[in-house]
């Protein structure tokens, strides 16, 4: 058994972040990087014939944000490198070696030297150095070896919503160091197609080997492997074989199954450049991208980073955004989004610098709601961009210390209802910092007479406004910002006096009357401390981007402030870049395989937690009052600047993301005590052993807690209205008690939704058992909500020995799960049998205690037959209150007459009138079984959730037992929090036995945190954590490492393996401050026992989570009580299929199909749920977004239509098509041409746009036909790039919408210019034809009014001279129409279906369409 948690700093052997030299460059507006150093980089010297090792000359050392590097002169006859770290006052001994990947050799700009770099990744703050020995003959040598001096590391700041309700912290901890059972991938370009890891791939932990970056990801989506990933990427890295779209995709299976296991994805160094691919992210959880550089993206999605759909807590920081490619709208020259957010929520992005990006920060596209959609942007410098920094539609965004350094058209851009709060933000020649769409500097054209121009300067489509509250932003140059106080219609945002003060729900938006939801002063709200503007400016210009600011350096001019044309100097240096590394460890060895991080988990914690309502809670003064506390305590130091102290890095946050989906996989065996091996993919340890003494596992769950209805071999069903006369079918349900009765050997009695009521005692008898090797099982259906109810039982105040219970087990061996037991007479759940389990269990409001274990008579009498190996787990039990005394109902009790072996694991029990739990024992029966208390939390017992209280109730957390020293028993108490508890926080209660306390927290408990004065010397009491105290805490017998409160003061015990001696009162140790004022916790703010405390204290695993709340950290973290560690399974074994009927995670389609590893990687995204494939939302992100292929993969029949498409075009047929259903209007394009102007590989797109700049240009250009006009993109995908312009003429046929006169249609291209050209189509039988060599966005519309009418408004917008391409293209339609082929060969031809969506077509046979 372990004894206490081994603390300490822990560094993943060869964690490093890696940098190169700065590559040389073209222009002269391009400045090569000069680094500091104390030796320059050497040249190549000549052979004396010596072979002594030379002493390794370093050039410099710097420590960075949780990374630290090394770099130095090759030394003469040295074969290779060796790199170790330590802490700066560790001994030599603690030295940890550097993976052989994080050693690099580089060549200097001018290619004229070489130079080594080494970099350490994963280090908590704090000062470390780097030793660099270098190796000959396989022998490190020792006396040519260089150690850095001290190198400071600083922490990353971790603030934002990306950890409230969570982390995102990825692989990491929150202080910095990978996790435990991490795997960590080096990905090169040498090694990005033949990395290769083992994946768990199913329930049973069977693994498969992936070969490549995207096929491991791949395998990853099915939801089975729960280690965290750590993606570290060195060097330039190009396109990999295989992808999707031309991106890297990190991805769940579904928008309920999200792939939450913690994934990291970083840059190694400054150089690390993601070169020609982005990084799409969608239905996952828990993701870190940082340190990349993105150049020149060119997928078929177009964006460098983009949160797709169906994401939280996804973290995007320090990385650099540079140009993509131009695609095929006029506002793409630059590329599409550089940082894009839709339908994702509790996100941050902070510390990115944004080189002249046109379109910066989408965020939010097709939501419809405004609710529970959160997101920080913070620290960010948009670098003469253009726009979008953020645009932001329905969400409530925190944009805070961002530097906007000369960007041509606007900052921030509120629409569709959101919610913005800017602050502290540093705006230099931005040309409008602040708009609100439809309103303000958005559409007034003259603000002397406030002229509105909304038809040519609206921002947004002319969306709806949201609103801006502005405070402390510092504004230098541009046009200026208005401000509600200035004018109350015409403003850009709302400028308030101090940050927490509230918008009027009187301030609402000119169009759509829409008002600030003011989440910001909710009780929601994460703490943080914003610098001031000019402070900001100094932070992001130092710390934004890539390690020292990456290896690609580009200095703007005044001229480019208001400039939004693309910077061709730039862009040519973009596509001229080539890094400078020259080997990844050189002459060592590279490994193809994982590296997996060895050691227990550290206790990580995670950061505020809210409800629903919380963050439109408006928060009270003393709530206000502690924000600004907790604001200053918890984050004023993780600001990255200098000033930063190693030991105030970071707020914790609990992993529990990593293990949330364990518990599935372990579902097909089951037995308490059976042995057996870990599953690759875990975090939970043994699965097979449940060790109920070890302090390595802050939480658990059963083996059946996964385990779906439809895998028991044997069931009936029981439902509130079921009859003793049906036959146990889910359609013919039987009543619980005929149910219980009929249920046999392994028969599972299933539950279904609705209220139980009764008015007498459920039993099930000791005659109706399971057994070891297969338990009766008591469920509640899958995600049905279950209650008994029991409240109409009668109630004697006077005799309460005749009150009934609710549910009593006398049998043994049988699984309880999901039910919620209400208003008993006497306890809600009784247990007087043996072996039984209960999960997920809710006791409330019982008359009695919630969840008893004692014998089920008196007559029972031989302590072997107590109820003995019960296990709790995961059970909730608050207001329960006995109405004759109010002294005798306790959240949980195994006393009086309990076995040996019971458990109590993952329980909360709170607000109860006696105490949380009641260990009580007397003489007349004398001593109880040892029973284990672990991972739970008891808190406000003596007082109810509607503030009454008994003054006869106890109201301790944790009461051990009872009867002076009369009838003492060792019992066991590991990793447990009592908090607010109206006596003691946990107390022998005169015991008198050799009590065990371990890791646990007591906060502000009425009389006394810890109360152990009538134990015996043999009392163990190790890392605990006492704070806020009352009255003095007493022990007797051995402490170590533990603060405890002592006649008003606090003293530390410092570590002991075998504990210091402590009598009671004993003052030992040395005086420190209160931890709960001096920083000690995460996080100070209390779950409100009014809301749904089982649900926002609890992980989807049922494991608990205080969301940070009294979670010890930075010089504490080694005391008190941690949650979100790591969970162990208890097995049981019940008669049950070895895997569920339906498995959509594997679905056959992708299995049965025999085409190349790259297809069948693609229909498994392919057939997800058709609700999936078909979203339009992420099919259109206004009109330069409408042709993004992702979404354009249909459901699981698409993996096969390729071919099909392109076998048809290949045995002749004349049509192709397509269909998606957008609007419900149907309409088909065909497109003919000779056979040699497509090629194969050819895709065409066909979309329907309905917003954005190029749908306004057309309303502009045409609006005496906007009452009928369709606005479509035609575009050809070939490969990676959009073709535009195509040889000779391609006859394009149009389906011409129902309603539409025939004679008064017509056919408009169009041009860059915002002109439209008539394409002469000939409109007839319901078809528009016409002949083009270009494809680009055209609109199919009626005219108002008649031709001669018409031509007089439109002739001023409407090219009607025709280009000498458009002359030509109208020649050549004769000649198509006719089937004049004698001098052409054969045509394709081909036609796209959709009712006015999104289509994609394969034009020739290629069967790699998604894959580069």
């Amino acid at each position: 058994m372990n004894l206490f948690y081994i603390v300490y700093s822990y560094t993943k052997q060869g964690s490093t972040e890696e940098t190169t030299k700065p590559t040389e460059e073209t222009t002269k507006a391009t400045e090569a990087a000069t680094k500091p150093s104390e030796t320059k980089p050497s040249e190549t010297k000549p052979d004396t014939g010596d072979t002594t090792v030379e002493q390794v000359s370093l050039i410099q050392s710097t420590g960075w944000l949780e990374s630290a590097y090394v770099e130095w002169n090759e030394a003469k006859n040295a074969a290779s490198y060796n790199v170790y770290v330590k802490k700066a006052d560790a001994a030599d001994t603690s030295y940890e070696k550097l993976d052989n990947e994080l050693v690099r050799k580089y060549k200097t700009s001018d290619g004229s030297s070489v130079y080594y770099r080494a970099d350490a990744l994963g280090l908590a703050a704090g000062d470390y150095v780097l030793k660099v020995v270098p190796v000959a003959g396989g022998t490190e040598q020792a006396d040519s070896a260089a150690v850095t001096e001290a190198l400071s590391v600083k922490a990353h700041d971790r603030t934002g919503f990306a950890w409230t309700n969570g982390e995102a912290n990825g692989a990491y901890r929150d202080n910095g160091t990978l996790k435990g059972n991490a795997v960590v991938l080096y990905l090169t370009e040498e090694t990005k197609n033949t990395v290769t890891m083992d994946v768990v791939k199913n329930a049973k932990g069977a693994t498969e080997t992936a070969t490549g970056i995207q096929a491991i990801l791949n395998l990853y989506k099915k939801g089975y492997d729960n280690r965290p990933l750590d993606i570290r990427l060195i060097g330039q890295v190009t396109d990999f074989a295989v992808m999707e779209g031309g991106d890297m995709v990190v991805s769940g299976s579904s928008s309920s199954k999200r792939l939450s296991c913690g994934i990291t994805i970083e840059g190694v160094g400054d150089d690390a450049t993601v070169y020609g691919w982005g990084i799409r992210i969608k239905n996952a959880s828990n993701v870190e991208v940082r340190n990349l550089g993105i150049m020149l993206v060119d997928s078929s999605e177009g964006d460098n980073i983009g949160l797709q759909q169906d994401n939280d807590h996804i973290w995007v920081h320090n990385c650099d955004f540079f140009y993509g490619e131009a695609g095929g709208d006029s506002d793409q020259a630059k590329g599409d989004g550089a940082l894009d957010c839709k339908k994702s929520t509790f996100i941050t992005f902070s510390y990115n610098h944004f080189f002249d990006n046109g379109k910066c920060n989408l965020l939010g596209l097709s939501e419809g709601t405004t609710e529970d959609l959160y997101i920080t942007y913070h620290h960010n410098w948009y670098d003469h961009s253009d726009s979008r920094h953020p645009r932001i539609r329905f969400y409530s965004a925190h944009v805070y210390n961002n530097y906007y350094d000369g960007n041509a058209k606007y900052g921030i851009g509120s629409t569709n209802g959101s919610s913005v709060f800017s602050e502290g933000n540093y705006f230099r020649n931005c040309k409008y910092p602040m708009l609100t769409s439809m309103q303000g500097s958005d559409v007034i054209a003259d603000w002397t007479t406030l002229k509105r121009d909304e038809a040519n300067m609206a921002t947004f489509s002319k969306e709806a406004g949201g609103t801006i509250k502005a405070y402390n932003n510092y504004i230098e140059g541009g046009n200026g910002f208005v401000s509600y106080q200035e004018n109350n219609t015409e403003f850009d945002g709302y400028v308030v006096e101090s940050a927490d003060e509230k918008v009027p729900a009187t301030v609402k938006s000119y169009k759509g009357g829409n008002t600030y939801n003011n989440f910001d002063t909710s009780k929601g709200m994460y703490s943080y401390t914003a610098d001031s503007p000019q402070q900001a400016k100094e932070n992001v210009e130092k710390y934004a981007g890539r390690v020292e600011n990456g290896d690609f350096k580009w200095t703007f001019t005044a001229e480019d402030d208001a400039s939004y044309a693309l910077n061709q100097a730039l862009k040519s240096a973009l596509r001229a870049y080539k890094t400078c590394l020259v080997s990844v460890a050189p002459n060592n060895t590279v490994s193809q395989n994982p590296y997996i991080v060895t050691g227990a988990e550290e206790p990580t914690t995670s950061h505020n937690t809210l409800n629903k309502e919380e963050l439109t809670q408006p928060s009270t003064k003393e709530d206000e009052s502690t924000k600004a506390t907790e604001s200053t305590k918890a984050t004023e130091s993780t600001k990255a600047t200098e000033s930063t102290k190693a030991t105030e890095s970071t707020k914790a946050t609990e992993s529990t993301k990593a293990t949330e989906s364990t518990k599935a996989t372990e579902a097909t065996k089951a037995t308490e005590s059976t042995t057996g091996s870990t599953t690759p993919g875990g975090t939970t340890g043994d699965t097979s052993s449940y060790d109920k003494t070890s302090t390595a596992f802050s939480g658990a769950y059963t083996s059946l807690s996964g385990v779906t209805d439809s895998q028991y071999l044997k069931k009936l069903y029981a439902a509130p209205d079921g009859s003793a006369s049906a036959d146990g079918t889910k359609d013919s349900p039987l009543d619980l008690e005929s149910a219980i009765a009929k249920a046999e050997s392994g028969t599972a009695v299933i539950l279904l939704e609705g209220t139980y009521a009764f008015d007498h005692q459920v039993t099930i008898p000791v005659s109706n058992s399971g057994t070891a090797d297969c338990y009766k099982v008591l469920k509640a259906a899958d995600g049905a909500k279950v209650t008994f109810d029991f409240s109409s039982q009668s109630y004697d105040i006077k005799d309460t020995s005749v009150n009934a219970r609710g549910l009593q087990i006398e049998g043994n061996y049988w699984y309880v799960y999901g039910i919620t037991v209400y208003g008993a007479a006497d306890n809600g759940i009784f247990v007087a049998g043996s072996h039984n389990v209960i999960e997920r269990c809710i006791l409330q409001a019982n008359r009695d205690t919630g969840l008893q274990i004692s014998r089920r008579s008196s007559s029972v009498t031989n302590k072997e037959d107590w109820p003995s190996c019960n296990y709790i787990i995961n059970c909730t039990s608050f207001d329960n209150c006995d109405p004759a005394t109010g002294e005798n109902a306790d959240g949980f009790a195994a006393k009086l007459t309990c076995g040996e072996g019971n458990v109590f694991d993952g329980c909360i029990s709170y607000c109860n009138c006696d105490d949380g739990w009641d260990l009580y024992a007397k003489p007349a029966t004398g001593s109880i079984g040892v029973v284990t208390i672990r991972n739970c939390i008891a808190f406000n017992n003596g007082t109810l959730t509607n503030g009454n209280s008994e003054a006869n109730g106890d109201m301790n957390g944790f009461k051990l037992g009872g009867s002076n020293g009369k009838v003492p028993t060792p019992h066991f108490v590991f990793n447990c929090l009592a908090f607010n508890n109206g006596k003691d926080g946990f107390t022998d209660n005169g015991n008198g036995g050799a009590l065990t306390l371990m890791n646990c927290t007591s906060y502000n408990n009425a009389k006394t945190n810890f109360n152990f004065y009538r134990t015996t010397a043999g009392g163990t009491f190790f890392n605990l954590l006492s704070a806020g105290g009352n009255s003095t805490d007493k022990f007797i017998g051995k402490i170590s490492n533990s603060i405890s409160f002592n006649s008003k003061k606090y003293y530390q015990v410092p570590f002991s393996i075998t504990g210091t001696a402590v009598t009671s009162g004993q003052k030992l140790g040395t005086v420190v401050s209160d931890p709960y004022t001096s920083g000690a916790f995460t996080s100070t703010t209390a779950p409100d026992v009014t809301v749904d405390i089982d649900t926002i204290l609890r992980n989807a695993d049922g494991s608990l989570t205080t969301n940070g709340y009294l979670m010890s950290t930075g010089d504490y973290q080694s005391m008190g009580a941690k949650f979100g560690v790591e969970n162990q399974v208890l097995e049981v074994k019940a008669s049950i299929k070895s895997e569920p009927e339906t498995k959509p995670e594997e679905p056959t389609t992708a299995e049965d199909k025999t085409e190349a590893a790259t297809e069948a990687t693609k229909a498994e995204d392919k057939t997800e749920a058709a609700t999936e494939a078909t979203k339009a939302e992420d099919k259109t992100e206004a009109a330069t977004e409408a042709t993004k292929a992702e979404d354009k993969t249909e459901a699981a029949t698409e993996a096969t239509k390729a071919e099909d498409k392109t076998e048809a075009t290949k045995s002749g047929k004349s049509s192709l098509s397509e269909k998606n259903d957008v609007k419900g209007a149907e309409m088909s394009v065909s497109l003919k041409a000779e056979d040699n102007v497509f090629d194969e590989d050819d895709v065409m797109q066909f979309t329907e746009l309905t917003e954005g700049s190029a749908f306004d240009a057309a309303v502009k250009a045409l609006s005496d036909y906007k009452e009928k006009m369709v606005v479509v993109d035609i575009s050809i995908l070939r490969g990676a790039e959009f073709v535009h312009q195509f040889p000779g003429g391609v006859e394009v046929t149009l389906d011409i919408p129902a309603g539409y006169e025939e004679a008064n249609t017509k056919v408009f291209r169009m041009e860059a210019d915002g002109t439209a050209t008539d394409m002469q189509a000939a409109c007839k039988d319901g078809k528009a034809v016409f002949v083009t060599n270009h494809f680009s966005t055209y609109v199919i519309a009626e005219q108002a009014k008649t031709a001669e009418e018409a031509s007089k408004v439109v002739n001023e917008n409407v090219s009607t001279a025709q280009t000498e391409a458009a002359k030509a293209e109208n020649a050549k339609t004769e000649t198509v129409k006719t089937g004049d082929t004698a001098n052409a060969g054969l045509y394709v031809m081909l036609m796209a279906v959709m009712f006015i969506g999104a289509g994609v077509l394969v034009i020739g046979k290629r069967k790699d369409l998604f894959t580069k």
